[in-house]
């Protein structure tokens, strides 16, 4: 499911990796560690796409919370938009 809302662009994985660090302690990952997790279940789907949306993960980490990676299409009140 987190695969299909990335790649549908219906979320950024940044958002998801904030959303599931308080769970990564709980299924035996470091404390925190949200881009672990997240990088967990990607792993689980074998996704070609897992690499890069880590890496966009991490940069939008390294930016600010607020930051938003390139190219990606959001979602607003149900409809796809392009930055």
């Amino acid at each position: 499911m987190v695969a299909d809302a990335i790649r549908a662009g219906y979320d950024y994985p940044g958002t998801f990796a904030d959303a599931l660090v308080p769970y990564a302690g709980r299924l035996g990952l470091r404390h925190g560690d949200g881009v672990g997790l997240l990088r967990w279940l990607l792993g689980l789907t074998g996704d070609p796409d897992t690499p890069r949306w880590i890496e966009e993960t991490r940069a939008q980490i390294s930016k600010g919370s607020d930051a938003k990676p390139s190219g990606v299409v959001s979602s607003v009140a149900g409809k796809a938009t392009i930055p």
